[in-house]
């Protein structure tokens, strides 16, 4: 990926305090981890300052939602079985006003 004005190559914008990524990619394991994993690396070849979380790459035990706080914008993947994945109904993340 190039920017058009000058050819050079395109960089992802400075992180807000207290983000550690750019996105946060989620998924169901089953039908969605190589899919994610695809993204992940297709998106680190066209911008390679952006800061992609997945959990197979970036998750620490212990581990779960802080990941999600902690990154400027959340991706869902909806293949089959996300919603029905989870043993209880997915959980909904309120938008911040960050100042």
């Amino acid at each position: 990926m190039r920017l058009v004005a000058d050819h050079s190559g395109a960089i992802a914008k400075e992180l807000a305090p207290g983000h550690l990524y750019h996105l946060f990619l989620s998924h169901v394991w089953s039908t969605g981890a190589d899919r994610m994993n695809m993204l992940k690396v297709a998106l680190g070849l066209a911008v390679p300052t952006l800061k992609v979380f997945l959990d197979i790459d970036d998750m620490e035990e212990g581990r779960g939602l802080e990941y999600v706080d902690q990154s400027e914008c959340v991706v869902l993947f909806l293949s089959d079985g996300y919603v029905s994945a989870a043993a209880q109904p997915p959980v909904l993340v309120e938008p911040r006003n960050d100042p």
